[in-house]
């Protein structure tokens, strides 16, 4: 049997490809069944999708990412194994889907593969088995720039910076001055503007306390902040000091687990094929970034952590120091929920959900101990936004950057837009297509116009602007991918229409909105003709099962409990010795 293996920026419709015979066509990227059924009827063979993550993957990679803890320990207590593994999740993902995806094949079966793809792990598994096409179908034009051709200039600097400064050694030069902060603060740390948003929530419903926001890149840089919140970036505490003593030390220690590594089938393949080769640099920015932490503990009285991604190895590591310091350490999630934490566990003292809907989530689906979780929000339900049936005059699609997920960008637009265009125009109705910030507006008006066709196509809109009360007030229903849209929509009344065939890891998201009433979820886009009379027996969640304010001296007990506050002074203290 011959099979094809697609790359997600491969066309098998583009004249310029091979018309080989084909008896399965396996497709790595993520698209919906009309698309297969497209390609199916031109090439004669059965497309599938690639292998997707169940519950006893999960199992799996529980044991990866548990596996190495414990071995690669530095000098302040901080497991580097803990911190670095979650960079490799998507390697991680990609060996269990390799190790399922051949085995439901047979042991003679050719695997073709267009030139885009990796193909290391494959021809790990099966020696001689494995056909590389010729590239020349793949265009002109560099995959990695026209990649950054969807970004800004802007974007594009913070790219190179994560990517080649990672100790600062630039960016700390036009860092501004270090806070200073005169009174004790909670630390915010934060990597981009969602995490610093929800962080920022907490602090303007704590208006009695100080805060320090820092920014460990400039997405996590906000315009304005409460009056009780200062800001810094993490580049402005960082210093030249050698480490060099023990990045040896560290590096010992990742040579040992390496050799331990092999007793582990997935990741003894992953070392193989060269996953852990950056390994060294990741410990050398880890050890920049960590001196960077610490001397923010050392300027600043920091008196308690809270971080809005724990799983960001930059800001987890606040967290971690917190800890070991005896400081209380906090977590939140600045999305709908976190499926991270259905293999890896939580490393703050509390995390506070926003909701029961998220505290099941966390308890029920991922494990994570009840005592550990509380239900505590700082965000508020915008009474003053009318949501009634009457007038509604706008469907929202909430557009997302798919290629930075496997996602077919156009296939999703061709599957989506035309029935959702169709839905408006019989209802008298405007299509909004509200673009994230990582989208380019002219690529996007492209595949609009050729997806969507007259007479619907004038009824459509590109929205790149953030989303305004006046656009949502005249919002009959939104269709999107994206959890956190779902559920801020669903907050506001307004009904949301969940993707869940475009889920490429399979964390459960759309089973929960489904329990909790956030979302009506569609398993293809064939039903997406069926929005209208699925809203009619649609039953809209309960608010308070999604965000439960908490009262200020509820929410302030978590954040910084009294006897801490009472013990503040000598706590910090203790800190100063501790540093010296």
């Amino acid at each position: 049997m011959r099979c094809l293996l697609l790359h997600p920026e491969d066309d098998p419709l583009n004249p310029a490809w091979p018309r080989a015979q084909w008896d399965r066509i396996i497709d790595l990227g993520i698209a919906g069944y009309a698309t297969y059924q497209l390609w199916e009827r031109d090439l004669g063979c059965k497309i599938e999708p690639y292998p997707s993550l169940d519950r006893e993957d999960f199992k799996t990679l529980r044991s990866m990412f548990d596996f190495g803890l414990g071995c690669i320990v530095d000098e302040h207590g901080l497991d580097w194994w803990d911190l670095t593994s979650l960079r490799w999740l998507d390697q991680f993902v990609l060996a269990l889907q390799v190790r399922k995806l051949l085995a439901g094949m047979g042991e003679s079966d050719e695997i073709f593969v267009s030139s885009r793809c990796d193909t290391r792990m494959l021809e790990l598994l099966a020696p001689d088995r494995v056909h590389r096409l010729d590239g020349r179908a793949n265009g002109q034009i560099s995959r990695r720039v026209a990649s950054l051709a969807r970004f800004s200039f802007r974007q594009v600097l913070e790219i190179a910076g994560d990517k080649y400064d990672g100790q600062y050694r630039l960016r700390r030069l036009f860092a501004p001055e270090r806070a200073s902060c005169s009174n004790p603060v909670i630390l915010l740390p934060s990597a981009y503007g969602n995490a610093s948003r929800t962080a920022l929530a907490y602090a303007s419903a704590l208006p009695d306390l100080e805060f320090l926001l820092i920014a460990t890149r400039q997405s996590g840089w906000t315009k304005s902040v409460p009056p009780n919140v200062t800001r810094s970036h993490l580049a402005s505490y960082t210093d030249s000091c050698s480490r060099e003593v023990e990045i040896h030390c560290l590096l010992s220690a990742w040579k040992r687990l390496r050799v331990g590594l092999k007793e582990q089938p997935e990741l003894s393949r992953l070392c193989d094929v060269g996953c852990f080769e950056l390994m060294p640099t990741y410990l050398r920015e880890g050890l920049a970034i960590r001196d960077s932490w610490t001397n923010v503990f050392k300027g600043e009285a920091v008196t308690a952590v809270l971080a809005a991604d724990e799983k960001n190895p930059y800001t987890r590591i606040p967290v971690l120091l917190a800890r070991q310091l005896g400081l209380p350490a906090l977590a939140c999630h600045h999305g709908a929920l976190d499926g991270r934490y259905l293999f890896t566990p939580i490393c703050a003292d509390r995390f506070l959900a926003k909701g029961p809907m998220e505290w099941d989530y966390m308890v029920r689906a991922c494990g994570v101990p009840a005592e550990k979780v509380s239900v505590a929000s700082a965000q508020r339900r915008r009474e003053n936004c009318r949501r009634v049936a009457e007038g509604k005059k706008r469907i929202v699609f909430f557009s997302e950057p798919y290629e930075a997920s496997n996602c077919r960008a156009r296939e999703v637009y061709a599957e989506v837009l035309p029935p959702l265009a169709q839905i408006a125009y019989a209802n008298d109705c405007e299509l909004v297509i509200k673009l994230h910030p990582f989208e380019s507006v002219s690529e996007r008006r492209r595949l609009v116009n050729d997806v969507v066709l007259p007479p619907t196509r004038h009824i459509v809109r590109l929205f790149a602007a953030p989303l305004s009360d006046d656009l949502m007030q005249a919002t009959w229903f939104i269709v999107t991918v994206s959890s956190t849209a779902a559920v801020e929509c669903a907050m506001d009344g307004i009904p949301a229409i969940l993707c869940a065939w475009l889920d490429r890891y399979g964390f459960g998201y759309a089973e929960q909105f489904a329990k909790f009433g956030v979302a009506v979820s569609l398993d293809r886009a064939e039903r997406l003709l069926e929005i209208p009379s699925l809203l009619q027996a649609f039953q809209r969640a309960n608010p308070a099962d999604i965000c439960q304010a908490t009262p200020p001296e509820s929410l302030r007990e978590l954040v910084l409990p009294q006897r801490e506050f009472e013990r503040m002074l000598n706590r910090i203290t203790q800190a100063e010795r501790l540093w010296a």
